[in-house]
């Protein structure tokens, strides 16, 4: 044990006495907890695929003993008018078993808080372990579901004089933009709704604010 401070080992878990930060595998932890290892490397650009056989020195591991559908750890956001209250906190994300099987899978959702007077958080959006995420859904069957009980389900709004609100379609490899579905076509009148062909920079297809279409 030095003066000033708690430590076990050299550098495996230290308590600094001026400040209260822990850290876990250095001495000088920057933050209330900082964990400090080696971890897996991925190269700048290439997907994270955590391997089951791969280093683990710089994670935090939250594990239930639960094997219930829906177990799961998470992590809680909150502050001190939360503590006070005794509240779980304003926000989460949050484990959810989905297969206990072999490796396990699961999903993950993100919970928050709608009103103040509210005993439990509500999920806002989900990944699944396939991939999806879903937005108002804990089942989305698409890469992207959005579901509102609201008049509207999704805005793109462009910031910027020269900016407009776009969706772009490109083929599979992903090289290529070939369509622009926008709202507002630049040099016609930034009310329209435009259907543009980037390979030949040209506008197809036109809808204005009276629900005249043009072609070509």
């Amino acid at each position: 044990i030095s003066t000033g401070g708690f430590t076990v080992g050299t550098s495996q878990f230290v308590v600094q006495q001026t400040n209260g930060n822990v850290g876990i595998g250095t001495t000088s932890p920057q933050a209330k907890v900082e964990v400090y290892g080696l971890g897996q490397l991925f190269g700048a650009g290439v997907a994270a695929n955590l391997t089951d056989a791969g280093a683990r020195g710089d994670m935090i591991n939250l594990v239930t003993n639960s094997t219930t559908g829906g177990a799961g750890g998470a992590i809680l956001f909150g502050n001190s008018q939360s503590e006070a209250a005794g509240s779980i906190g304003f926000a989460a994300i949050k484990g959810s078993l989905t297969n206990g099987g072999g490796n396990t899978t699961g999903d993950i959702a993100f919970v928050t808080r709608a009103a103040t007077g509210d005993t439990a958080l509500t999920e806002r959006m989900r990944i699944l372990s396939t991939g999806n995420v879903g937005i108002g859904t804990t089942g989305p069957n698409r890469p992207l579901e959005v579901s509102s009980t609201g008049a509207y389900s999704m805005r793109l709004q462009a910031v910027g004089a020269s900016a407009q609100p776009a969706i772009e379609l490109w083929d599979s490899a992903g090289t290529t933009n070939k369509w622009l579905i926008v709202g507002g076509v630049t040099a016609i009148n930034d009310g329209y709704l435009g259907i543009h062909d980037q390979r030949q920079t040209a506008t197809r297809l036109v809808i204005d604010t009276s629900g005249n279409v043009g072609i070509g």
